[in-house]
């Protein structure tokens, strides 16, 4: 008896399916995309349950006649593509061939869709890949997906769904996406019976973007940038709408929503040295790129691309978004973060010019939004002469190894609440307050030696 053997169709669905249903926003995902591969001006997507219950699409699309129907829930039927070659004039969003065989393997799926002339409607259901009826129904132009029981075979898959309220969460941002990829398009999303969102048809980018970011859409900049065979636009926001996170980036390349860390380092680089370390930038990218200069056969998800001449993409973004902030006069750095940490009652306040008449004046600081440095930091950058017998011995031992007083340090600004801004002897310094907290704790430590 061999030991190697073939697994049961069934099974092989199942693990087959894993690649492309990995929760319910993988299955939102692969039914939208076939509903704009079907020139769909309407979309609506609807939740129970976090997508675990229930998920079901709706679209106005141009339908499937019932032979195709029953080729459509096979393994590698598509309509996207016929022969290898196809691959690199491909401007379909899917072309796999795997969506519905995948999702029907791990969920109870029932189909009703009808072709635009068409007499009557087909309806079909399958569940575990084993079709169960198909059937002439009535209805409208279009396709309706419903999906029930996701993983109901699958118990093992099905306990590492996260809850209800963060499975939402992923649909709702990929719709986004989406919707603002896609403005000539109706996006209408809603959970347990309540309507999270619907974008009109026509609605422009910057709009819903501004809904869905929560940002006002005169702060959105366009980009826009091209070379040969490549064409960047879409919509930046301003500096001061930056994010703690990257999860407020849409990258689309041939009207793909796409993950890309170059990009977005690309696009993070376009600000600079508009943006604090920790902090990225909010917008939405999109690549026309010649299909045959792009591989979207990566991975089952079609989530992640490779390009053949990366650099000039990258080089063409960046350049763009730089423009765009330039034209726009974005500050050099945002004004919430650019604070003046002066005490009034410690801290003088001098004019830059002082102690040098032939250097230009800074201009005055601006008012503290945030709290001072702390005061150990603060007697470190005082005159040594003011701080009483500790500063007189510490000008003993300085003058015991040849050195002279430090310079008076007289503060203008805070920036990133981390560095302190002034002047010495005419000259601008900028102190780590961190670091010159460590040398006060250095200093203090030094005078415990015996």
């Amino acid at each position: 008896m061999t030991r190697v053997h073939i697994l049961e169709k069934s099974v092989a669905e199942r693990i087959a399916a894993g690649e492309v249903v990995e929760r319910p926003v993988s299955i939102v995902k692969e039914l939208v995309e076939n509903s704009l591969d079907a020139a769909a001006s309407r979309i609506s997507v609807e939740l129970q349950g976090g997508g675990s219950t229930l998920i079901r699409v709706t679209d106005d699309g141009h339908g499937m006649s019932e032979a195709d129907l029953r080729l459509a829930v096979q393994r590698f039927a598509t309509s996207k593509i016929r022969q290898w070659e196809d691959l690199e004039a491909l401007v379909t969003l899917g072309f796999r061939g795997e969506a519905l065989p995948s999702i029907a393997a791990v969920a109870r799926v029932e189909i009703q869709t009808c072709e635009p002339d068409a007499e009557h409607g087909t309806e079909l259901r399958v569940e575990g890949s084993e079709n169960l009826r198909v059937a002439p129904v009535a209805g409208v132009p279009g396709t309706r997906i419903t999906v029930r029981d996701l993983f109901y075979n699958t118990p093992a898959r099905r306990k590492f769904l996260r809850s209800p309220a963060a499975e939402t969460a992923q649909v709702a941002d990929l719709v986004g996406r989406l919707a603002a990829a896609w403005p000539e398009v109706h996006f209408r999303l809603t959970s347990n019976g309540k309507e999270l969102f619907s974008f009109p048809a026509g609605l422009p980018t910057a709009e819903r973007l501004s809904r869905l970011w929560k940002v006002p859409s005169d702060r959105l900049v366009p980009i826009q940038g091209q070379e040969e065979g490549l064409l960047v636009d879409g919509l930046v926001a301003l500096p001061p709408e930056s994010r703690s996170t990257r999860t407020a980036q849409i990258f689309l390349m041939n009207g793909r929503v796409i993950r890309s860390n170059a990009l977005s380092q690309a696009l993070l680089e376009g600000f600079s040295p508009l943006l604090e370390r920790g902090r990225f930038p909010v917008g939405l990218v999109r690549l026309t790129v010649d299909p045959s200069q792009v591989d979207v056969n990566v991975h089952p998800t079609k989530l992640e691309v490779r390009f053949a001449r990366p650099r000039p993409i990258f080089s063409v973004l960046f350049r763009a978004v730089a423009n765009a902030l330039e034209t726009r006069g974005a500050d050099p750095v945002q004004p919430r973060h650019l604070e003046r940490s002066l005490d009034d009652g410690a801290w003088e306040q001098t004019g830059a010019g002082e102690g040098s008449s032939s250097r230009r004046s800074l201009p005055p600081p601006r008012p503290s939004l945030s709290p001072p440095p702390t005061q150990a930091v603060l007697d470190f950058l005082r005159p040594l002469q003011e701080k009483g017998s500790e500063a007189s011995e510490r000008v003993a031992r300085n003058d015991r190894v040849g050195e002279s007083s430090p310079p008076r340090f007289i503060p203008l600004a805070q920036l990133y609440d981390t560095f302190l801004v002034g002047l010495v002897d005419g000259d601008l310094w900028i102190i780590d307050q961190h670091t010159a907290h460590e040398r006060v704790n250095y200093e203090r430590l030094g005078h415990l030696a015996p």
